[in-house]
């Protein structure tokens, strides 16, 4: 009777392990397979990013990159598809997870985190610096210009501010990225150099609504005359000073970056109002 207990006993143990073993090993695999699918959906993402600015891109990167890639008619013929490839290749995916994060950052905690695994640490100081001065600018605007708002006003400008700061921040750190690759990552810093154009994009889309507002917002009466005051003076005066401040940070690091941010503003339409702003504030673009 004692044997059949402790065969009993014994099997059981042994179930106990395999079927733990079996439950681990099915999660692992399930963990692994999801794992493996939203690195396709990056690697997808940033190849699509890719492909949408590369011919703007080639005439601004070419030369940066001459010297280190083996054969420049290479970058002639690439496509995102190729170009991701050869950054992973390179020990680049990192920088692919970074451009597909920072394109679809909604906050400034998004685009840090995105940041910090990519950025030397001094950099990323400076990074985190701007951000909590950006952020506290923003807050100091809204608690003056806000207290005479209805609460659905209220709303409305803070989330007018805080896509502005997002809009700003998304250059400059992209800009700082850029610049921080090292030159033997060639297709990384290819990859980097379109993210950097469509942050580009991004920041002058948002200056490009403030400067529309500037030229025709008093038109409408959509909107009380106090509000449009503020949303003409205050706020259109901080948003655009807080881009132009990212604008020159980042286009101080790099020509390239220079080059990409001229190329995206010229797009838009931005770039000739930009320039007395530039003046300003001790930038030239």
């Amino acid at each position: 009777m004692r044997a059949v207990e402790h065969f009993r006993r014994y099997f059981n143990i042994v179930m106990l392990v395999f079927m733990t073993s079996f439950l681990l090993f099915s999660c692992t695999m399930e963990a692994e397979s999801l794992t493996a699918e939203l690195e396709g959906e990056v690697k997808s993402r940033v190849a699509r990013a890719i492909d949408s600015q590369l011919e703007d891109v080639i005439p601004q990167i070419k030369d940066d990159i001459a010297g280190d890639i083996e054969d420049i008619d290479l970058l002639y013929q690439a496509n995102g598809e190729y170009i991701v490839a050869r950054a992973i290749e390179e020990g680049g995916m990192d920088y692919l997870v970074f451009s597909d994060k920072i394109t679809r950052a909604n906050t400034t905690d998004e685009i840090l985190s995105a940041a910090k695994p990519v950025l030397p640490e001094e950099e990323y100081k400076v990074l985190l610096e701007r951000v909590e001065e950006e952020e506290s600018k923003a807050r100091a605007l809204y608690e003056e210009c806000s207290r005479a708002m209805t609460s659905a006003q209220q709303k409305a400008f803070y989330k007018d501010l805080k896509k502005m700061v997002v809009k700003a921040v998304v250059l400059l750190t992209a800009g700082l990225v850029y610049a921080c690759i090292p030159k033997a990552m060639v297709w990384g810093k290819v990859s980097a150099a379109c993210a950097v154009s469509v942050a580009a994009g991004i920041a002058a889309s948002g200056i490009l609504n403030v400067m529309e507002y500037y030229r025709y917002g008093k038109e409408f009466d959509s909107l009380d005359t106090w509000l449009k005051d503020v949303y003409s003076s205050a706020y259109g005066e901080w948003a655009l000073a807080s881009t132009v401040i990212a604008t020159g940070t980042a286009a101080k690091r790099s020509p390239v970056v220079t080059g990409l941010i001229i190329i995206a503003y010229a797009l838009y339409g931005v770039l000739e109002n930009m320039k007395p702003l530039m003046s300003k504030y001790g930038f030239s673009i």
